[in-house]
């Protein structure tokens, strides 16, 4: 990372849907984001693959704070080699 560093906070409403997770991707890639701060995921357990396919990139790493009963979840993602 640089200087600036490029952030952003999204309330997904729900990362369980394919179709969303695509969404997500695409604007993680595209923005090239240095860090990803997912709200409202609703999943009780974001592991290695869910991490890499919605960061898309090769190094990835990741902490989870998981939903409760289907509410709430927080997933934050970033770039392990920066």
């Amino acid at each position: 990372m640089g200087d600036n560093i490029n952030i952003i906070s999204w309330n997904v409403r729900g990362l369980n849907c394919p179709n969303k997770r695509g969404d997500v991707k695409w604007v993680l890639c595209n923005f090239r984001c240095d860090i990803a701060i997912l709200q409202e995921t609703k999943m009780e357990e974001v592991n290695l693959f869910t991490a890499f396919s919605l960061w898309g990139r090769r190094f990835v790493d990741w902490v989870v704070l998981p939903s409760v009963v289907r509410s709430g979840g927080i997933v934050i993602i970033w770039d392990d080699q920066a």
